[in-house]
């Protein structure tokens, strides 16, 4: 009797944690469905919700944001928000109208680094861009690409007086935020990483690799 009884209370105890395992399961599921729903019931319902939106349109923007290479981790003049001893990255943007919720972005910028004189470099880079989520006001995007970079030892004033001391490329990654605000108007914000290699050494170092934040601002032509 009493082994019986002890047999009948385990199973019982066995039944209760399986159900509540199989409960268990069952809750995670529906709540990752959920959470899965959520951008497609979005993407579903904006393109009548942001139908005034433009999104096939050459874009001119303005990019500026904070360029930290690898090389120069160690020194303490690289503090993206040390205005004496580094210059931010500034650069313009030229995308093309989309197709499919992909584009192509053509860009040119200049960054420069002050510490015992100055190193200055200037890209030229082609990126494909391709929206996440399309039609919505807020739409994340992946960016990958690559670019042809120009090095001078000295500030931007000797980037017209003599040719590029060294030419190097390079492959960039990142993903970014485009925010429509109007018709014409949007915002961005883009953390992406740039892999730079130069022929010859400048301030001796080639690999001038490392992370980039850019803010920007687009106007749809």
């Amino acid at each position: 009797m009493a082994s019986n009884l002890v047999a009948r209370r385990k199973g019982r105890v066995e039944v209760s944690d399986g159900g509540r395992q199989q409960a268990l399961a069952a809750g995670t599921g529906r709540m990752w469905v959920g959470i899965l729903l959520v951008p497609v019931l979005l993407a579903a319902g904006a393109p009548g919700l942001w139908a005034g939106r433009r999104s096939s349109a050459l874009c001119l923007g303005l990019v500026g944001g904070w360029f930290k290479p690898n090389t120069l981790a160690q020194e303490s003049s690289v503090s993206p928000f040390d205005s004496v001893a580094t210059s931010q990255w500034w650069g313009v943007q030229l995308t093309s109208p989309g197709f499919g919720g992909t584009t192509l972005r053509l860009s040119t910028g200049m960054w420069t680094w002050r510490r015992q004189g100055e190193l200055t470099i200037l890209p030229l880079a082609l990126d494909v861009k391709h929206e996440v989520i399309q039609g919505l006001a807020v739409r994340p995007y992946v960016a990958y690409g690559g670019a042809l970079y120009w090095g001078w030892e000295g500030g931007w004033r000797e980037v017209g007086r003599r040719p590029g001391e060294a030419r190097g490329w390079g492959a960039t990654l990142g993903v970014g935020l485009d925010v429509h605000l109007s018709r014409h108007w949007r915002a961005a914000a883009e953390f992406d990483y740039l892999y730079l290699m130069f022929r010859r050494d400048l301030r001796q170092a080639r690999d001038y690799s490392g992370p980039r934040l850019l803010l920007g601002v687009n106007y749809s032509l």
